[in-house]
């Protein structure tokens, strides 16, 4: 059991979060704004079956977006900060960090991961030709287990 935890720990970051760089072909005003309107759409304490498409805060929206989501069933808290900057060529490049307020969170199942894709498919940037998507398992906590469960 020990060696299956420090193999898994030594696979990522040591406490749950989750960074990833988009490339988007639109402007980052626009990025902006849809990711705010898809978090205020998604505040209400109603959670579609098992989804965590719901429960999410808008904290502030200036040059850069701060949000937190809470997890429907045990009620973690994430911080969720979206950073845009336009691409070299036409389009945004914007990352996103979401990590776990939870002192003791290790493994969250990919938790921090959807916090913010989950923000991407509902707002359709994710199907928006051009979109491009950046990240690893060192980089985000059980990243390649989200994607199994999302079926991505």
């Amino acid at each position: 059991m020990f060696a299956v935890v420090v193999v898994a720990l030594a696979a990522g970051p040591l406490h749950a979060q989750c960074s990833v760089k988009w490339i988007i072909n639109l402007p980052c005003d626009a990025v902006s704004s849809i990711l705010a309107d898809q978090i205020k759409n998604w505040t209400t304490e109603d959670c579609p079956g098992n989804s965590q498409k719901c429960l999410y805060a808008l904290v502030s929206v200036r040059d850069n977006i701060f949000a937190t989501h809470t997890t429907p069933v045990l009620r973690f808290v994430d911080d969720i900060e979206f950073v845009f900057r336009p691409a070299e060529s036409d389009g945004c490049e914007f990352s996103g960090h979401s990590v776990s307020r939870s002192w003791y969170a290790v493994l969250d199942s990919g938790t921090n991961y959807r916090n913010m894709y989950n923000l991407m498919q509902g707002g359709g940037l994710s199907s928006t030709p051009g979109f491009s998507e950046f990240t690893s398992d060192r980089n985000c906590t059980q990243y390649s287990t989200a994607k199994q469960l999302m079926g991505l």
